[in-house]
């Protein structure tokens, strides 16, 4: 797991988004933050009947509680508090403006991924805090959460069948048969699989076709694929 604080300014995302993908990209999410992830966007998305401002407190947070169980797969709930650790070192960075001696400026600020996360200690709940600005945008790319994503986000044990699945919805639109070419330095990449195997043979045979095969088992979309050589001396992935 990465020590390092990730940092990403929303001026570069979308304006209005629907994909988790958005996100996924964004941040090098492991599974056990995923997961967490996914139930923040499915809470969300289930109850956005609710008025925000009803939910806000005192220091403009957004108050979302759960149970820790089904925040995991398995019993080791310890998985749990570390992923709420280490996403809440992913930061944000919202823009706003301010007063300043009667003139109205620009802000920046800096929050994170979520402010606070506080548990029981016998483990019955955990309360996220998450900035309300934060909140609004979440609230924005929740539309694309589906039930499928929780069946995949919980089935798979491998982040990056997660990833490719929530890629293949990224740009996937309904009754379209079209494919997308990517070169091996776009699967690495988009699939957040960057140099963990050398050769694009073992990313096809570690990766790819476990997890086409998850994907044909439990989600709503999968996908075929053919390797293409580049030159005609190249040695086939």
């Amino acid at each position: 797991m990465k020590n390092q604080i990730e940092r990403v300014d929303v001026n570069k995302l979308p304006k209005s988004v629907s994909q988790p993908y958005l996100l996924t990209k964004n941040f090098d999410f492991n599974i056990h933050e995923s997961r967490i992830v996914i139930r923040v966007l499915q809470q969300i998305k289930q109850h956005q009947f609710i008025k925000l401002g009803s939910q806000v407190d005192l220091d403009n947070n957004v108050v979302m509680r759960f149970r820790p169980k089904d925040l995991t797969v398995g019993n080791d709930l310890n998985l749990v508090y570390k992923a709420l650790s280490s996403i809440r070192n992913k930061e944000i960075i919202l823009n706003g403006t301010a007063t300043d001696e009667g003139e109205e400026i620009e802000t920046r600020t800096i929050t994170g991924f979520i402010n606070e996360a506080t548990y029981a200690v016998n483990n019955s709940f955990v309360d996220i805090k998450i900035n309300a600005d934060w909140f609004n945008m979440l609230v924005d790319l929740s539309k694309g959460y589906t039930p499928y994503l929780s069946n995949v986000g919980f089935q798979t044990g491998n982040r990056h069948h997660l990833t490719i699945y929530q890629y293949i919805c990224h740009w996937f639109k309904k009754g379209s048969l079209e494919g997308m070419e990517l070169s091996e330095k776009q699967i690495r990449e988009n699939f957040q699989i960057h140099d963990k195997y050398d050769d694009l043979r073992k990313i096809v045979t570690r990766i790819i076709e476990p997890c086409k095969k998850e994907l044909d088992t439990f989600s709503d979309k999968s996908f075929n694929f053919t390797l293409n050589r580049v030159t005609p001396g190249a040695t086939r992935g």
